[in-house]
């Protein structure tokens, strides 16, 4: 495990701290500054430093809300290492309320611009959270979840990580993070891409890390707490698991470890209405079953159904609401391909 604290410029840790750390990055065409604001939590003795992303992309803030409720738990007397959050990886998306930067560059989105050589404003932030944060991490966590109206469910690893050490740690924090939906994915060579923070710590920095994508908006107070609770608990389990935190660590009974899927999104824009209701997480579908229908707003036309492709489980799902056409509404994961499916938590643990 590393022996020393983070530090910045102009930014030496304390033991047993909590301090805020501004980072500048550019400044925007209006004149505003765009800044990156990191909260440091450190231990009173050093350990591994955890660096947590929230809101790379701008429209997804339950996530800061979650940090911010994680943060009052967290003792720094009690700690041991360094916790780095950053609630809002994307200032200047989260002014426009917008999954990417509205700036009419040809890079817009800040989670596929790691490494990218340009000075658009997603390039700039993007060397800012590399080259300062990043670079210091011996772990990261990058959280996402849906925008109004549709739902996450998944904790994920580059299972195409090229470093064996890399991988084999992040697929352990997986396991850490306690949620039984595990994505064993092709990050870099799939999705979501060797540009993103996932993979390009992973790749270009040999950082271990894991993304987190569990829960959404539009579900109510109460759902969308018990989603906050869930994502703060993972995250002090898998503290607990890299020994910055004391106690037992939480490991579940089975985990369903999943690869492929399908995504069932509408062709057109309108009022799409879920025909299957409830919680959906794991639920079973089979081929060919109708799941939602696409309402023209205007005529009250039923424009399309929306139908599992094949034998699958549901990994994200969404309510009824308006849609652009593409936008979030089901994931299906393939269970036709035998590569998918619930596995005992001693084995998934062994690596079997």
């Amino acid at each position: 495990m590393v022996s020393r604290y983070v530090s910045f410029p102009g930014f030496e840790a304390e033991p047993a701290s909590r301090q805020v750390v501004v980072l500048p990055v550019t400044q925007g065409k209006e004149g505003s500054p765009v800044n990156l604001f990191v909260h440091v939590i450190t231990g009173r003795e050093p350990g591994p430093r955890l660096l947590l992303l929230s809101m790379l992309h701008g429209n997804e803030w339950l996530s800061a809300v979650q940090f911010a409720e994680l943060s009052a738990q967290i003792d720094p007397a009690k700690l041991r290492g360094t916790l780095m959050l950053v609630p809002v990886a994307n200032p200047v998306a989260f002014r426009s309320a917008t999954r990417v930067i509205i700036d009419d560059s040809d890079m817009p989105d800040l989670n596929r611009s790691f490494g990218g050589p340009f000075e658009w404003m997603t390039n700039q932030i993007a060397r800012v959270i590399a080259d300062k944060l990043m670079r210091q991490a011996d772990y990261m966590m990058d959280f996402h979840l849906s925008d109004w109206g549709s739902t996450m469910n998944e904790v994920a690893y580059g299972e195409d990580f090229t470093d064996p050490d890399v991988r084999e740690k992040s697929r352990l924090l997986a396991l850490a993070y306690a949620h039984p939906s595990v994505n064993a994915e092709k990050s870099i060579s799939v999705f979501p891409g060797p540009n993103s923070a996932t993979s390009y710590a992973a790749e270009v920095l040999h950082v271990p890390n894991i993304a987190v994508e569990i829960g959404g908006l539009g579900f109510g107070e109460d759902v969308e707490r018990g989603w906050t609770r869930a994502s703060v608990d993972g995250v002090l389990n898998a503290m607990r698991h890299l020994g910055m935190l004391r106690g037992e660590v939480k490991r579940l009974d089975r985990y369903f470890i999943w690869r492929n899927r399908w995504r069932l999104s509408p062709t057109k824009g309108g009022y799409l209405e879920v025909i299957v209701k409830g919680d959906l997480s794991l639920r079973e579908v089979r081929k060919g079953e109708v799941l939602a229908r696409l309402i023209d707003p205007r005529t009250f036309e039923v424009l399309e159904e929306l139908a599992s492709p094949g034998h699958g489980v549901i990994f994200y799902y969404c309510r009824d609401y308006m849609v652009h056409p593409g936008q979030w509404a089901f994931g299906i994961i393939n269970m036709e391909d035998g590569q998918s499916g619930w596995v005992d938590g001693r084995r998934a643990w062994a690596g079997h």
